[in-house]
């Protein structure tokens, strides 16, 4: 126990230790119906798909292969969509995401210039291996492409997690993303997209039907911390309810499932919008 509370304040202090440009701030928004019901706190638990985006390094820990639609439907008119694929035996990931914003309305000193789009693609593509029975570690290489207005832009980088299984109750997960990352423009403009550190620890408890998970993480050149807590509780083997709460606000969910197939719903509040996502996961 020493030796996980010893990891997880190691974790804290390089955390704190980053005080950039905010591009691509949906890189960080948080993905999937089951981990933003949960407020985001899915770093040390990452055991689905969505590790791809959350800890690469949970990928190898997925108990079955996995193929994930998800939407998200964003009260300030903005759309996300995407694919996730997850093969544990070989420890590949893949995640496909389509995010955007329509009929954004356009003004040039004051007078409007029209309506354009603001549309972005990321390709992701992850690899996991296991160091020991109880030490994971994971690498994710992202791709993104950028297009507002008739201006476009891509960004090459990567992410890099670890998770450990101190005892079969307790799981850690230290992830670092978007290392190297910068948006190059078409005019030769470039941004820099700020490398984002995160930290979580999950408990299992009650005969492992409730799961609790905290996350501390931060974003480079932002003067705050990030918190998230979230919780789970499996009501039976196929229904599950959860909810959670970070520095955006508050977030709940569920899950139904029928044999290999499991229906997702969370509900998120956040600071200028809310956010309703549905995910649906094949087993295979």
């Amino acid at each position: 126990m020493r030796r996980i509370i010893f990891c997880f304040i190691l974790s804290l202090s390089f955390i704190k230790s980053y005080s950039g440009v905010n591009a691509l701030p949906f890189l960080r928004y948080g993905i999937g119906a089951r981990a933003v019901g949960m407020g985001g706190a899915f770093t040390g638990l990452c055991n689905d798909a969505s590790s791809v985006f959350w800890n690469p390094a949970g990928i190898s820990g997925v108990l079955e292969n996995e193929f994930n639609l998800t939407t998200s439907i964003l009260s300030d008119g903005r759309n996300d969509n995407l694919v996730l694929v997850a093969l544990p035996k070989t420890g590949i990931g893949f995640l496909f995401e389509m995010v955007g914003v329509g009929d954004v309305h356009g003004y040039e000193n004051g007078v409007p210039s029209g309506e354009f789009n603001w549309d972005n693609q990321v390709f992701n593509i992850t690899y996991s291996k296991a160091i020991t029975d109880g030490v994971q570690w994971g690498l994710t290489l992202k791709y993104v492409m950028s297009k507002l207005k008739d201006e476009k832009a891509s960004s090459f980088g990567f992410d890099f997690g670890v998770k450990a299984y101190p005892s079969k109750k307790i799981s850690f997960g230290f992830v670092i993303k978007d290392v190297a990352s910068s948006l190059k423009w078409s005019t030769g403009a470039k941004d820099e997209i700020p490398i984002y550190v995160r930290s979580g620890i999950t408990f299992k408890l009650l005969n492992y039907k409730l799961l609790t998970s905290f996350d501390i993480g931060k974003v480079e050149g932002e003067d705050k911390m990030r918190y998230s807590f979230g919780a789970e509780y499996w009501l039976a083997k196929s229904f599950a309810v959860r909810s959670g709460y970070s520095d955006n606000g508050f977030s709940a969910g569920i899950s139904i499932g029928i044999k290999k197939l499991l229906l997702e719903y969370s509900f998120s509040d956040e600071d200028l919008s809310s956010r309703q996502i549905l995910s649906l996961s094949l087993k295979f």
